[in-house]
């Protein structure tokens, strides 16, 4: 974290500059530099091709500069204000940032995908214009992104143990808490991920971010629902990241202990993942 900490303000600012700004300005008051980042797409050097295209090359260009400033500690959190466009922009873009770092939108639609570890804060009437209203939730959000990268500031104690990504679902509970206790009692801090879909995208992602001594996958229901048309699926992705960093791993299953051989796909800031705009459709 930078000495004063950092945080960039996103938005589409040709149609939500003067939003941006009070937000921009809201941030300041409290002690926290800013950096402006316009993600219009009138601005966007991606101008080639259809508008779908021309959405994804946006993300995946605002994705690389906001990761390089991550990279270098010249950032410490990230809040953007958006309607429709803008939201599904931002969303995207902070869903490739690191799990951890602190990300606040402030939205006209709420609880859309993809979420992560976004603090979603509804903006209840329509980024058009200032008013009393959105004043409060443009204020509301800076607080909350001012309190979230001082609060980062703060590193918590670590208590000497390893850490170790494990999966549960329902019906492998029983198991999984006892192979948890019995890591425990081994001296190892098993994080515990449920795998509902966003829970295997949230785990394979930490651990290519390198937070994981080790995996136990001890539930693997999100692989059939992938290849079956399930509704808890995690996605092409699962089951790769271990592999692609050779982090020790095992998995349970009737036939193998070992992932299948198979070349991984992940890769930050993967621009086939940004989808396509619901209300571009």
């Amino acid at each position: 974290m930078t000495t004063t900490p950092t945080v960039a303000v996103v938005a589409t600012m040709d149609t939500k500059g003067r939003e941006a700004e009070f937000l921009s300005a809201a941030v300041r008051r409290r002690g926290v530099l800013v950096k402006g980042f316009d993600i219009s797409l009138r601005s966007s050097p991606e101008q080639h091709g259809t508008k779908s295209e021309v959405m994804r090359a946006t993300v995946a260009a605002a994705a690389r500069s906001l990761l390089d400033l991550v990279a270098s500690g010249a950032l410490d959190g990230v809040v953007a204000v958006g309607g429709g466009t803008g939201s599904w922009l931002a969303r995207h873009i902070l869903a490739s940032l690191p799990l951890g770092m602190p990300k606040v939108l402030l939205t006209t639609v709420p609880g859309e995908e993809p979420r992560g570890d976004v603090v979603e804060i509804p903006t209840i009437v329509d980024v058009a214009g200032l008013n009393e209203m959105l004043r409060d939730v443009l204020d509301r959000g800076a607080e909350t992104i001012c309190a979230l990268v001082r609060r980062n500031a703060v590193p918590s104690a670590p208590d000497g143990r390893s850490a170790l990504a494990q999966t549960m679902f329902g019906v492998t509970t029983t198991g999984g808490e006892i192979a948890r206790r019995r890591l425990e009692d081994l001296g190892y801090e098993p994080a515990v991920f449920h795998a509902n879909g966003r829970g295997g995208r949230d785990m394979e992602a930490l651990i290519a971010q390198g937070r994981f001594r080790g995996v136990l996958d001890w539930t693997l229901s999100e692989i059939t629902d992938e290849l079956l048309g399930g509704i808890c699926s995690a996605g092409a992705e699962r089951l790769t990241a271990a592999g692609y960093l050779r982090s020790s791993y095992r998995a349970r299953s009737r036939w193998s202990t070992s992932p299948p051989r198979r070349r991984p796909r992940w890769r930050s800031g993967d621009e086939s993942s940004t989808g396509t705009c619901p209300t571009c459709r």
